[in-house]
Protein backbone atom coordinates (compact mmCIF):
# COMPACT_ATOMS: atom_id res chain seq x y z
CA UNK A 1 0.00 0.00 0.00
CA UNK A 2 1.26 3.21 -0.92
CA UNK A 3 1.94 6.42 1.99
CA UNK A 4 1.82 9.70 0.59
CA UNK A 5 4.34 11.99 2.80
CA UNK A 6 4.24 16.22 2.78
CA UNK A 7 7.63 17.55 1.49
CA UNK A 8 7.03 21.22 1.39
CA UNK A 9 4.30 23.83 1.55
CA UNK A 10 4.11 27.05 -0.53
CA UNK A 11 1.42 30.07 -0.04
CA UNK A 12 0.37 31.87 -3.82
CA UNK A 13 -1.24 34.84 -3.58
CA UNK A 14 -2.38 36.05 -6.86
CA UNK A 15 -3.70 39.56 -7.85
CA UNK A 16 -5.41 41.68 -10.15
CA UNK A 17 -3.04 43.67 -12.12
CA UNK A 18 -5.85 44.83 -14.76
CA UNK A 19 -7.67 44.35 -17.63
CA UNK A 20 -5.67 44.69 -21.08
CA UNK A 21 -7.57 43.99 -24.48
CA UNK A 22 -10.17 43.02 -22.79
CA UNK A 23 -8.04 39.67 -20.48
CA UNK A 24 -7.31 40.07 -17.51
CA UNK A 25 -3.86 39.88 -16.39
CA UNK A 26 -2.55 38.65 -12.94
CA UNK A 27 0.69 38.67 -10.91
CA UNK A 28 1.72 35.92 -8.09
CA UNK A 29 3.47 36.13 -4.92
CA UNK A 30 4.71 33.05 -3.46
CA UNK A 31 6.04 32.34 -0.32
CA UNK A 32 7.84 29.39 0.63
CA UNK A 33 9.49 27.83 3.84
CA UNK A 34 5.65 27.33 5.36
CA UNK A 35 5.91 24.90 8.24
CA UNK A 36 4.28 21.69 7.44
CA UNK A 37 1.47 22.25 10.33
CA UNK A 38 0.27 25.61 9.10
CA UNK A 39 -3.03 26.06 9.35
CA UNK A 40 -5.80 27.10 6.95
CA UNK A 41 -6.92 30.35 8.73
CA UNK A 42 -2.88 30.85 9.76
CA UNK A 43 -2.11 31.03 6.27
CA UNK A 44 -4.94 33.18 5.16
CA UNK A 45 -4.38 35.67 7.84
CA UNK A 46 -0.62 36.03 6.84
CA UNK A 47 -2.04 36.04 2.99
CA UNK A 48 -4.02 39.56 3.71
CA UNK A 49 -1.29 41.23 6.16
CA UNK A 50 1.33 40.88 2.99
CA UNK A 51 -1.84 41.72 0.59
CA UNK A 52 -2.48 44.98 2.45
CA UNK A 53 1.58 45.91 1.35
CA UNK A 54 0.48 45.56 -1.98
CA UNK A 55 -1.53 48.06 -4.19
CA UNK A 56 -3.50 45.60 -6.07
CA UNK A 57 -6.66 43.76 -4.93
CA UNK A 58 -6.38 39.77 -4.06
CA UNK A 59 -7.95 37.08 -6.68
CA UNK A 60 -7.17 34.23 -5.28
CA UNK A 61 -4.92 32.72 -1.92
CA UNK A 62 -3.95 29.13 -2.14
CA UNK A 63 -1.87 26.53 -0.16
CA UNK A 64 0.55 24.43 -1.96
CA UNK A 65 1.10 21.07 -1.01
CA UNK A 66 3.67 18.75 -2.33
CA UNK A 67 3.34 15.37 -1.31
CA UNK A 68 5.96 12.60 -2.33
CA UNK A 69 3.66 9.05 -2.78
CA UNK A 70 5.41 5.33 -1.61
CA UNK A 71 5.52 2.28 -1.93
Amino acid sequence: MATSVLENVRLKIVFDAGIVDGRQLKTTKTVTQIKKTATADGLYGAATTLASLQNKPVLVVSKLDETTLRA
